[in-house]
């Protein structure tokens, strides 16, 4: 049963997702009780994909590397100054908005990337490696970006 529920929901990804967004919108006090949920649901979409990896396929995107260097260079160099050059030119003079926007292109590679990449079967390996990579760079990515792009210096406590 799960096997034709998941096989349903591939198939109609593209439509059931922009219906969920919708309905947070449209709905927000129906939508906050699934909040408590989504961690959780993330954390099994990750399992899920993992699942379709062995360790010896993740070992080697390491092996060859230069697929992966290449999604990180363009989800953190060139990405976010697309979006600080299309902030200055959007919103020139406002640096809370250009700010933002660099911010939300800086952010790491979203678990929901895995499930597109499983769904049409893609380099799953590689696209789990791009995850952990990302969110372990994140602290550093992210607070570097802002610094080259925008001049904003970040403080975080990494040891809390």
């Amino acid at each position: 049963m799960l096997g034709k529920f998941n096989s349903f929901i591939e198939k109609w990804m593209a439509f059931v997702t922009p219906v969920c967004l919708l309905t947070g919108v449209f709905f927000p006090d129906i939508a906050k009780h699934g909040v408590p949920y989504v961690t959780y649901a993330f954390a099994f979409m990750t399992f899920v994909g993992a699942l379709k990896s062995r360790f010896r396929d993740v070992a080697d995107v390491f092996k060859r590397p230069l697929p992966l260097i290449l999604m990180l260079l363009v989800l953190h160099a060139l990405v976010p100054m697309i979006a600080c050059g299309l902030g200055h030119l959007l919103f020139p003079g406002n640096a809370n908005y250009i700010t933002g926007m660099v911010l939300e292109f800086s952010v790491p590679t979203a678990v929901i990337s895995l499930m597109w990449v499983s769904i049409y079967n893609g380099n799953s390996p590689l696209s789990l490696s791009l995850v952990v990579i990302d969110t372990i760079l994140a602290p550093f990515l992210i607070p570097a970006a802002l610094k080259i792009l925008v001049g904003s210096s970040v403080k975080m406590d990494t040891m809390g």
